[in-house]
């Protein structure tokens, strides 16, 4: 039993076969095509890094330390920090905990929070950098330690700018005299 050939001519199959590559072609493309789209789209939640180290040059350098961070999109945790800006001074930073607000670009600091700066120390449960407007505020209770000095206080307010520090119900010990 003999197979009927087909009644085709070449100029036919050439052109479905031509067809059929460009059919071939342009669903490969979009396929490319949508898998970009969808890589775009894609967020990470919850994403961790441990101990990390991130430095930064601009209007001022920084190194942020840490024993972990959590990215959650809009809102970055960090855990066992240690900050380290200079600007026109030195200023050092530790905290048991920050939350970074991208939105806000505000950073707040909590949990046995301790700042450094020209010989001053600063210890508050609270405080949060204002990063445009280069502003460390903390509204909780503030102790103020230099040399020979305690100051007690609340609304602690720095300008980083012009070095103008603001405190409200000020107490102050002076030691040695």
């Amino acid at each position: 039993m003999q197979i009927p050939k087909p009644n085709i001519s070449k100029r036919t199959f050439i052109m479905y076969f031509v067809l059929f590559l460009l059919v071939t072609i342009a669903f490969k493309e979009y396929t490319r095509y949508m898998e970009k789209k969808e890589a775009l789209n894609l967020l990470y939640k919850n994403s961790v890094i441990k101990d990390f180290i991130f430095r930064g040059k601009g209007n001022y350098d920084f190194i942020l330390k840490g024993e972990k961070i959590v990215d959650k999109v809009d809102i970055m945790e960090m855990y066992n920090i240690s900050l380290q800006f200079k600007q026109k001074t030195t200023i050092n930073l530790v905290a048991d905990f920050g939350e970074y607000l991208r939105n806000e670009n505000l950073v707040y600091f909590k949990n046995n929070v301790i700042l450094k700066m020209d010989g001053l120390k600063v210890e508050t449960p609270i405080l949060q950098i204002l990063i445009k407007k280069q502003i460390i505020k903390s509204d909780e209770n503030v102790v103020l330690t230099s040399k020979g000095m305690i100051t007690k206080g609340k609304n602690l307010e720095i300008n980083l700018y012009n070095n103008e520090f603001k405190l409200k119900n000020v107490r102050t010990e002076i030691r040695g005299i």
